[in-house]
């Protein structure tokens, strides 16, 4: 099975736990029958059949209540780009000393890159922006939010801030993505097409709402996929961006110093986990 739409399926929580707080049967029609099951730390397991009025619906979710023994996570494998099965998302959180109880699947992805959607966030750590779409976010006792937790994403250089396009996704012409180690298993770019393709080193982790400084360490402007070196982030710029952009990026050089700005919306700058 396909590691993306098992993303967070290892999930003791992610999708499965949170749907607990919204009465879904009572929309999906008239109960025909249905069973609940105790799994323990105060979880239930609730599953239903329903008539719509022209069909049968199966809905199964969880009922928990946040605290520290029972909590949801996203896992999204050891890339953000890969395959896997739920046993192999599991078996990551079990390293960790996590017990997964339950487990869902929880995004949607791009067949040909295998990337996610949307938003995912892991541990704190952005793995990949939103692009427009809305999500659900975890901090760290359990609570939920919910939203569209659209992400102002800017470089500063040279004094002036100039915005980019998303974090791990590919790159499309008129685009500039910033890439992380976490990308792909290859650690490749799946771009094509022309561009300017700058490594440099940062100075801390990406999350929602930080302000990181990236140093140029060497510049590549042959276009296509690229090498992401680990402990490393990539500027892939295409050669179609805007004119300003493309002549602040000409104007550094290794060394130079380049600001990165990510915010996003209330609510969701301490999420743990989202997608």
């Amino acid at each position: 099975m396909h590691r993306r739409f098992l993303k967070t399926t290892a999930l003791v929580t992610a999708l499965s736990l949170l749907l607990t707080s919204f009465a879904l049967a009572d929309v999906i029609g008239e109960l025909i029958q249905g069973h609940d099951t105790y799994l323990g730390a105060g979880m239930e397991l609730s599953k239903g059949v329903y008539w719509t009025g022209s069909d049968y619906e199966t809905e199964n979710y969880i009922e928990y209540t946040p605290s520290t023994s029972v909590f949801p996570v996203v896992v999204s494998g050891s890339k953000v780009c890969n395959y896997g099965s739920y046993s192999s998302m599991a078996s990551l959180l079990e390293k960790e000393g996590k017990h997964v109880i339950a487990g869902i699947n929880g995004d949607y992805f791009v067949v040909k890159t295998s990337e996610p959607l949307g938003l995912v966030v892991q541990n704190g750590v952005l793995l990949s922006s939103d692009a427009g779409h809305y999500g659900v976010g975890f901090t760290k006792d359990g609570q939920s939010v919910f939203g569209q937790p659209t992400l102002s994403l800017a470089l500063t250089i040279g004094g002036t801030d100039y915005g980019i396009t998303a974090v791990n996704k590919t790159r499309n012409a008129g685009e500039a993505v910033l890439y992380t180690d976490a990308y792909s298993s290859d650690y490749k770019t799946k771009n094509s097409g022309e561009g300017v393709d700058i490594v440099c080193s940062i100075d801390g982790a990406i999350g929602m709402s930080c302000t990181r400084t990236l140093t140029v360490e060497s510049i590549n402007t042959a276009g296509g996929a690229q090498t992401i070196p680990q402990g490393k982030v990539l500027l892939s710029v295409s050669s179609t961006v805007s004119e300003a952009l493309m002549n602040a990026i000409k104007s550094v050089g290794s060394g130079t110093q380049i600001g990165l700005k990510i915010s996003c919306p209330a609510g969701w700058e301490n999420v743990s986990y989202a997608l």
